[in-house]
């Protein structure tokens, strides 16, 4: 199986493994045990698919689900935040020694340099998630607890640990945070999960053994990937935090304390990064707030994270690009590294091709879409390929049409744009994949 996998483009893979797990998760949904009311196939499957893409717009409220829809939507987003693929080498892991084809796949799917060690990694994934929400479910459970019995208020705090880590953004609630926007415990309990959920594994497994060095009093260097996620993440949420007091001094934040401004806005350009948590009305944010997120969820967060977007590393590897070409280098550098050339090529191609399918998304649905305004349409388009979630009030008028384009447009966020291309090349190539390149008479044009 895994020799048969192995010849797969990993892309393809992991295109199939969601589908897979949407198309499963809606039968489940459609079991009369799962819902209050009768709910359209279309709205299941565009739930499912918003849970399992872990985006968080929904065509009917989850309160429509009885308890056990609600725990099956709990299952759908925890694998869409790990993703399927990892959870099942986790399973073959434990069960017996991976295969050198199966450690190859799994070194693929994962982006991995060295797949010797992907059963180490994986197992580091299993643990710090678990650890990770177990923390964040206990923390929740005392807050929701002096609202709700025991037992929901168990379900709910495993609700939204699960939810803040895997950067989903979902909630029971009607108003998603807000009636929650002062209590200090879950806003911080909340903010530290979702940062946690989108460092990313590799950048985690490095902290932990920079802690472990520094205990023993030695010196550990931080990979270039990490450095670019630590700094990159701490500059964009601080400037993004600065920039929301700004902008909704007067605004969202004008009722709040100082301390609760600060935190609110903290909160908020976390949660903008692609969780989609809101402690304050979309109705009552300024425009220029929702262009902010929309911004902020563009950049995402780090790969091999539970967020989405185009991720800072690409962010970063553009911006150095830029760099080079005003100063008439040939070579992209990174903190006195140079970049090899395929992956200058490849942060070009995500980013063009994230903003092409931005652009055809929200043509499509100018065309389909008569009720919405058009800043209501782009902020649907780039949320739901952003995974970020938040809706301007488009999301439950949606037409058929419209409701099938924000599905692929949240599929195809979810598993990154340039997967999705490179999945589709090779199923069109079929059985030809000699991977070989001709050089050409090299030309100039002009710019």
């Amino acid at each position: 199986m895994g020799k048969r996998l192995s010849h797969i483009a990993p892309g393809f893979i992991v295109f199939l493994s969601f589908v897979v797990v949407i198309i499963l998760g809606t039968f489940a949904l459609m079991h009369p045990a799962c819902r209050l009311q009768p709910i359209s196939f279309l709205d299941l499957l565009f739930t499912a698919t918003s849970v399992t893409c872990v985006t968080g717009l929904f065509t009917v409220p989850l309160s429509q689900f009885t308890t056990t829809g609600q725990g099956v939507l709990l299952a759908l987003m925890q694998i869409g935040g790990l993703g399927l693929i990892t959870l099942s080498v986790f399973l073959i892991s434990m069960l017996g020694n991976l295969g050198l084809s199966t450690k190859m796949m799994a070194g693929q799917l994962l982006d991995l340099d060295d797949s010797s060690n992907v059963r180490d990694i994986i197992l580091f994934i299993v643990r710090l998630t678990l650890c990770v929400e177990l923390v964040g479910l206990v923390i929740s459970f005392f807050v929701f607890r002096q609202n709700y019995p025991a037992d929901y208020s168990l379900f709910l705090a495993a609700f939204h640990s699960v939810s803040s880590f895997c950067n989903a953004g979902i909630t029971i609630f009607e108003n998603s945070l807000i009636d929650y926007n002062t209590n200090v415990l879950l806003l911080l309990t909340t903010i530290g999960l979702m940062l946690v959920g989108s460092f990313g594994f590799i950048t985690w497994k490095e902290i932990m053994q920079y802690v472990r060095s520094f205990s023993k009093r030695k010196r550990y260097a931080f990979s270039l990937h990490s450095k670019i996620i630590l700094y990159g993440s701490a500059v964009i949420i601080l400037w993004t935090t600065l920039l929301l007091l700004m902008l909704e001094d007067h605004g969202s934040y004008g009722s709040m304390s100082m301390p609760f401004r600060l935190l609110n806005a903290f909160f908020d350009a976390v949660s903008f990064r692609g969780v989609g948590f809101i402690t304050t009305a979309v109705s009552s944010m300024r425009p220029a707030t929702l262009l902010t997120a929309l911004g902020v969820s563009f950049i995402g967060a780090s790969p091999l994270s539970t967020g989405g977007g185009i991720k800072i590393t690409t962010l970063v590897v553009i911006l150095a690009t830029i760099k080079a070409a005003l100063a008439g280098r040939m070579t992209v550098r990174i903190s006195n590294r140079e970049l090899v050339p395929v992956q200058v090529h490849k942060a070009l191609a995500i980013v063009m091709i994230s903003i092409f399918w931005v652009i055809v998304t929200t043509f499509c649905l100018v065309i389909t879409e008569t009720q919405g305004t058009f800043f209501q349409i782009v902020v649907e388009s780039i949320s739901a390929f952003t995974n970020l979630g938040i809706s301007a009030g488009l999301t439950a008028s949606l037409s058929i049409l419209g409701k099938i384009i924000i599905m692929f447009s949240m599929l195809m966020g979810r598993i990154g744009s340039i997967t999705m291309v490179l999945a589709l090349r090779q199923l069109a190539m079929g059985e030809d994949r000699s991977g070989i390149e001709y050089s050409y008479p090299e030309e100039r044009v002009m710019f």
